[in-house]
């Protein structure tokens, strides 16, 4: 059995920066069709936790003053039941404890006689937003072969837990590592323009940052929903672009936060904005591997009135993507976590009182890929389950107001962006409708910037 495992030194960061009122959690709100039954659920859940284990695990002492993921007693979590729109009710608090409980919990909210929705809430500690979509994958597929008569589901890619125990390596072995000496260097020019800048928040001046769990609605989102047609219009516009459709959000969300900031704080034109964006760390061979970490993140630090046009501004966002991704300086992060921790410097890291990121943008991708159906008969809604939508909700963070989750499924592009109570409704709505009006706009009217001019970056 591969439990017990010792925990990442990223995993361990996750952890630190887990508080009641922020916690260190993101979410997945599926929309569902097809007839809901609870004992199917409870079957389904505990076939997916059956293929990853660290999240059927818990949090013990492993007798050094460190940690390590073990068993749980229980493998499934309990299915809570949701009712009318409201805020979710968590009886356990806000954070999910790992010492107590697994790292996934699990609600339903029956909307008709075949409509529901699932909402699974993860801790980072135990997998990233990708790991979630594997789970979520598993479970769809095993909810549908359940039950007589029902088409047995071919559970794939097959999965080696024994992965697990090199989840933290991300390939590189001692030869590997020297030779990213260069590279290694590039990133560290990246973490001393992190700690010498220090970025504006969306939190109000007058909203200081509280740890103490209170009774506002959690998660508080909203959304944007892009119709087929108009998704393909942003991925048609990235291309004419020679840019990722991740490169065009980038820089739409520069702007529209910049915008957004100048209206209520003058102030914060002169600062830098930083966007914090996830970066996948995956391989090939990474498909076999379990949900897990295998993420780091980058901050992009912009200001956004220092260029004079925002053909300028998509240009030198896509060129440090590309750079980024190319020599994976995501793991530069990785090592400075490490060093962290060996001097139990992790809090260093984690300041509560200053803002580290102004939002998070973190882009899923297709996720059609990962939640499509298993078998033929899956694709029809007649007797089986269809996944109509779903809404991916990052986690946020003391000062850190927003995030913005990306997700495109069955050609549907869907942002939604999960904010905390020092943002209102309002205020959360007007940044997110700017964002939107300036993708409609960057859509219908593309800036062309000649090939030879910017190198072309992958989706993150």
């Amino acid at each position: 059995m591969v439990l017990p495992l010792p925990l990442t030194a990223f995993e361990e960061y996750m952890l630190a920066d887990d508080r009641p009122q922020w916690p260190m959690t993101f979410f997945l709100r599926l929309d569902l069709r097809g007839p809901y039954d609870p004992s199917k659920l409870c079957s389904a859940i505990d076939s997916a936790l059956a293929r990853h284990p660290l999240l059927a695990s818990r949090l013990a002492d492993d007798g050094r003053s460190g940690h390590q993921w073990v068993a749980t007693s229980e493998r499934s979590p309990q299915v809570s039941y949701c009712d009318g729109e409201g805020a979710i009710d968590f009886p356990a608090g806000r954070r999910i404890d790992l010492r107590r409980e697994s790292g996934v919990r699990c609600w339903v909210r029956t909307v008709g006689a075949d409509r529901w929705t699932l909402w699974l809430q993860f801790h980072h500690a135990c997998c990233d937003g990708l790991g979630a979509l594997q789970f979520v994958g598993d479970l769809l597929a095993a909810y549908r072969s359940c039950g007589p008569g029902a088409p047995a589901v071919d559970l794939r890619p097959l999965l080696d837990p024994e992965r697990l125990r090199r989840r933290g390596s991300f390939g590189l072995t001692l030869l590997r590592q020297l030779l990213r000496t260069p590279q290694e260097f590039l990133g560290l020019l990246g973490a001393l323009e992190f700690f010498s800048h220090r970025p504006p928040s969306l939190t109000p001046e007058t909203a200081a940052p509280s740890d103490n769990s209170s009774a506002d609605e959690f998660p508080r989102w909203i959304h944007h929903r892009f119709t087929p047609q108009q998704s393909a219009r942003l991925r048609q516009s990235a291309q004419a672009q020679h840019v990722s459709l991740n490169d065009l959000l980038l820089a739409e969300l520069f702007l529209a936060t910049d915008a957004w900031l100048s209206s209520r704080r003058p102030d914060t034109q002169r600062k830098f904005l930083r966007i914090m964006v996830p970066m996948n760390l995956r391989l090939a061979g990474d498909r076999q591997t379990p949900a897990a970490n295998l993420v780091s993140m980058v901050n992009l630090d912009r200001r956004p009135a220092r260029y004079a046009s925002r053909r300028r501004l998509l240009k030198s966002l896509s060129l440090e993507m590309s750079i980024i991704k190319r020599c994976r300086l995501g793991i530069t992060m990785h090592h400075v976590v490490r060093l962290a921790r060996r001097f139990k410097k992790l809090a260093w890291l984690l300041p509560a009182d200053r803002c580290v990121c102004t939002c998070v943008l973190s882009n899923l991708g297709n996720a059609s890929e990962i939640l499509g159906p298993r078998t033929e008969s899956d694709s029809s809604p007649a007797d089986g389950l269809e996944l109509v939508s779903f809404d991916f909700m990052p986690p946020i963070r003391p000062l850190t107001a927003a995030a913005l989750g990306v997700a495109t499924y069955r050609g549907c592009t869907t942002i939604t962006l999960h904010h905390d109570a020092s943002m209102s409704a309002e205020s959360a709505r007007e940044l997110l409708d700017n964002f939107v009006v300036r993708l409609q706009q960057a859509c219908a009217e593309p800036i062309a910037i000649p090939p030879r001019e910017l190198a072309v970056s992958g989706k993150i």
